[in-house]
């Protein structure tokens, strides 16, 4: 919690001459995408069971700027071109798409998105600061228009704003975009 406190005094030095709109966070997540609601109502009599739960997963990177402004995120699942997207051109999708085995975040795919962002935010002729927690997937590079800021370790639960609700808003939508989809 010291180290927590801390760190929320050293942010106010790190943002000095940053707009909100400047001052962006990410993270990851994990979605497992066909697992349904783990709970239910029934009516008095019926049997519940449960199932197996699927294990099928994909890694979102999500990040958004103080001012509110949600990028679009980056998804990485096992498939290079998945079925859902056989209509789409799979170079550009509605999200950023990336695949690998395993459907984790690489340091190779942050690295790859990393330049792509510094590159389109010179493009803009912005400077930018990105708060990231401390995986082993995250760059430690220097970069000309992005200045990238690290959370203490074991601190991003109660420091890091995508960890404080976002994420949790964002699968709860997801969640309720499944159901209504069974239900129709």
């Amino acid at each position: 919690m010291q180290t927590a406190a801390d760190w929320k005094g050293k942010i106010k030095d790190l943002v000095v001459g940053y707009e909100p709109r400047n001052v962006y966070n990410g993270d990851e997540t994990s979605l497992f995408f066909r697992v349904l609601p783990s709970k239910t109502l029934t009516v008095r009599g019926d049997k519940c069971t449960v199932g197996k739960l699927s294990k099928e997963r994909l890694t979102l990177f999500i990040y958004a700027n103080m001012a509110g402004e949600i990028e679009k995120p980056i998804v990485t699942g096992k498939s290079a071109c998945p079925r859902p997207f056989r209509h789409l051109d799979c170079n550009s999708p509605p999200v950023n798409w990336r695949s690998n085995k395993k459907a984790w975040m690489t340091s190779a795919i942050m690295e790859e998105w990393i330049l792509s962002f510094n590159g389109r935010i010179k493009s803009q002729g912005r400077k930018v600061i990105l708060f990231l927690d401390n995986a082993t997937c995250h760059p430690r590079t220097d970069l000309s228009n992005v200045k990238l800021a690290y959370f203490p370790p074991n601190t991003t639960s109660i420091t890091q704003p995508i960890d404080q609700g976002i994420i949790h808003t964002l699968k709860s939508f997801y969640g309720k975009f499944v159901l209504q989809s069974l239900v129709a």
